[in-house]
Order: C-alpha cells, then sequence, then structure tokens
C-alpha cells in the first residue's frame, strides 16, 4: 500500500511539474501567416507563461536566410535559403518542420532550385512561394508535394491563405498582378493588373482582398473575381509599404520603409473598409498591431498604444536606456512582446546591453512584466531598419522568431 502511495504522489508530481513549468501544452491556435494569420493584425490569444524561457533552438552559422516561421498544431516550420555565397551548384533551398516542443526535425523538403522562399497555411497545407516561378502546396504532417503550379512571374512577398484562395502578388511579363490560386489544386482562379503593389504581402477577410504598397497605395479587391473595389493612394515615403490590416470595419495601411525618428506625419492612414475613405492619419515606422480595442505603433525608441480608432494613446513603452526595439510588435494574451538589444544608436556599436533581450510588455498598462535573454551576437550591431526586423509568430504558447541580421549567425528560437 505504502509503495502503491508513493507511486501515485511520484506521478501526481509529474503531473504538476509539466502543468507549471512543463512544455507548454496546445490550446488551438494557430500562426499561419505574417503577423499571425490572413488578416496580418499581429494578434493571437495564446498565453505565453509569465515566466517565459527558452524551449529550443537552432544555430547555423552559414550565412543562410530563414523565413518567417508558421506554427500548427504541432509544428514549427520554417524556409532555409542556402547562403548566397554558395556555388550554383549548392543545395536548393528547403521546408523544415520541427516539433514545436523539443525541437527535434519531424521532416525536410527540398525545393527545386536556391532562392527565397516564404511561408503559409491552412487546412493541412503548407503554401510555398518559391524559389524562382513556382507556388506549391506541401502536406502538414509528411512534407510531401501536394501540387506545384508554375506562375509567370517573380513574386517576392510571402503568399496569404483565405477561403480556400492562395493570394500571391508578383511582377508579370505585362505588369504587376494579384493573383488568386485554389487551395486544393494550385489552379489559378483569377489574376489582377495593380498598380505598383509587388512589393505588397495580400490581407485577406470574408469582406475582400487588400493591398498597401510602395508610396502607400491601397487597394481593396473582391474574393471572388478580383476586380478592384476601391482603390486609395497617398503621399508617401517612396519605401516598400507593408501590408494593409482590414480589422474593426477599418483598414489600418502604413508606409513602413524605414525607421523614421519621428515617422513622417500623415503617411500612414485609417480607412473606413467598405468605403476607403479617410478617417484618420497615424505615425509609425513599422506595421501596425491591431486588435479589437487597441493599435500598436512605434519605432525603434518607443511603443504606443492607441485606441482602435487612432484617437488617443492609452500608453507608451520605452525600452530601457540604450536600448533598441529590433521586432515588430507581437500581442499574445495580454502581453505584448518586442526583442530589443542595447544600441548607442541606428548602425553603432553596442553600448550597455549587447545581449538579444525578449520583452513582455502588459497591454493593460504598458509595463514590462518579463525578460529574457536570448543571445549575444559578439558585438555586432544588426541594421536598425524596419526591412531587416524579425518577425515573430505565436500560438499554442509558444514564440517562434528567425533573423538574419545580428552578424554571421541566422538563428532559430522558439520561446515558452
Amino acid at each position: 500500500m505504502r509503495r502503491w502511495k508513493r507511486m501515485v504522489a511520484l506521478v501526481a508530481a509529474v503531473i504538476a511539474l509539466a502543468s507549471c513549468g512543463g512544455l507548454p501544452t496546445r490550446d488551438g491556435t494557430e500562426s499561419t501567416s505574417v503577423q499571425i494569420g490572413a488578416a496580418h493584425t499581429g494578434v493571437s490569444t495564446t498565453k505565453i507563461a509569465a515566466t517565459p524561457r527558452m524551449l529550443w533552438s537552432k544555430h547555423f552559422g552559414d550565412g543562410r536566410v530563414l523565413s518567417v516561421p508558421i506554427i500548427v498544431g504541432e509544428l514549427v516550420v520554417v524556409a532555409m535559403k542556402p547562403p548566397s555565397s554558395t556555388p550554383p551548384a549548392a543545395p536548393s533551398s528547403v521546408v523544415v518542420a520541427y516539433d514545436r516542443r523539443t525541437g527535434a526535425q519531424r521532416w525536410v523538403h527540398q525545393l527545386a532550385a536556391n532562392g527565397d522562399v516564404h511561408l503559409a497555411y491552412a487546412d493541412q497545407h503548407v503554401i510555398v512561394s518559391g524559389p524562382l516561378k513556382d507556388l506549391s502546396a506541401l502536406d502538414l504532417h509528411t512534407g510531401e508535394l501536394l501540387w506545384s503550379t508554375a506562375v509567370d512571374g517573380v513574386f517576392l512577398p510571402p503568399p496569404t491563405v483565405f477561403g480556400r484562395q492562395v493570394f500571391l502578388t508578383d511582377e508579370s511579363s505585362d505588369g504587376p498582378r494579384l493573383k488568386s490560386f485554389d487551395l486544393d489544386t494550385g489552379t489559378q482562379r483569377w489574376s489582377t493588373v495593380v498598380d505598383d503593389e509587388t512589393d505588397a504581402v495580400p490581407a485577406a477577410t470574408a469582406d475582400g482582398v487588400f493591398l498597401t504598397a510602395a508610396e502607400n497605395v491601397t487597394t481593396k479587391l473582391a474574393l471572388s473575381d478580383g476586380h478592384v473595389l476601391w482603390r486609395r493612394r497617398f503621399d508617401g515615403t517612396g519605401g516598400g509599404g507593408g501590408h494593409a490590416v482590414p480589422r474593426n470595419g477599418r483598414v489600418y495601411a502604413a508606409d513602413s520603409s524605414g525607421d523614421y525618428e519621428p515617422p513622417v506625419a500623415g503617411v500612414s492612414k485609417i480607412l473606413d473598409q467598405a468605403s476607403g475613405v479617410t478617417l484618420r492619419s497615424f505615425r509609425t515606422s513599422f506595421q501596425p498591431v491591431v486588435g479589437t480595442q487597441n493599435l500598436i505603433v512605434g519605432t525603434s525608441t518607443w511603443v504606443h498604444d492607441l485606441t482602435a480608432d487612432g484617437a488617443s494613446v492609452r500608453w507608451a513603452y520605452h525600452p530601457r536606456a540604450g536600448e533598441h526595439i529590433l521586432t515588430q510588435p507581437i500581442i499574445a494574451g495580454q502581453t505584448m512582446y518586442v526583442l530589443v538589444r542595447g544600441l548607442a544608436g541606428p548602425n553603432q556599436p553596442p553600448t550597455s546591453n549587447p545581449d538579444v533581450v525578449l520583452v513582455g510588455v502588459r497591454m493593460a498598462d504598458g509595463k514590462e512584466s518579463a525578460r529574457l535573454t536570448i543571445a549575444g551576437d559578439g558585438g555586432q550591431a544588426p541594421p536598425n531598419h524596419t526591412d531587416n526586423r524579425p518577425v515573430m509568430a505565436a500560438a499554442d504558447g509558444v514564440l517562434a522568431f528567425s533573423w538574419n541580421v545580428l552578424g554571421p549567425v541566422d538563428d532559430l528560437y522558439v520561446v515558452g
């Protein structure tokens, strides 16, 4: 009897350890595209541990280029382009799936060529854009090829999946286009000429497809056939734009071509989702993060939490002295997460803090709630520019992020 009681107590202790300080349990959330999902809001309902810790990491150190990860079920999936210095006969780009909890490799799929690759996900399909002129779908569980489609154009931005359609912008032979492909077969559904929007990541909801591109050209198109519902052009900075965020009956459109201090006034707009009419201007250097009641904007030195209509500031966050914000913020549960690093200024040597630190900020009041040192990088300072900022994914109790700007080492990290 005593032995049985001891065994029961031991099992209970193991269960308690797993629930309190063990690996994160699944909660059914997914991170399927840049900025969490098809609308690119940057907001996830998943909750990260109050005191986050490193679950696992991969350190490649060979100059390869990693995509924004996706998190689905028990997998973290990332695409990798071999180093640019590799000879022409080098291995091609690959897509790799890792176990969300342990980092063990589950499968690897080798692509047909060496080039930039981006990912999205829906309904057991890992969508791969690139390299070269290929759009393909892989089985989530095995990495096996489901279909592949040759595309007449060169596309750079990640794809977006919504309503069993895959949306993709590219530079076709007759000009920039937004294209729709069938999720199940890869068959092209429609193709629409757009205005200088080949670097735009499509955002999609049941109301339509939205693009924000260079010079802050924002367009809404119909899901069914791609016809233009409205298009608005505003004064931009001449940079690459980004992605629109449709939410709350509005479209949040930011021209985020550089880390301006302060950001250029009036460039970023809040538009009425139905008509495209301008409702308000706002300032930001990174893509806006949009909740039901929040609009997160900022630069490398500050973050503001605005009301969703952009009318007032709820709180302001400033990193510690000598630190700069490296990443596009995301919201997971009731916490905002960013990566910071100690810098003297843009592109200057590090000062007080050579390490990269994950910072959690409470959405209730803008106060820091957690700090986790990720890594030092040997004194190399990354470019202080939004185009080079790593983008985090969040789902099922973990954060995943990769980068290629912290010196020669290219890393993938998963925190929970």
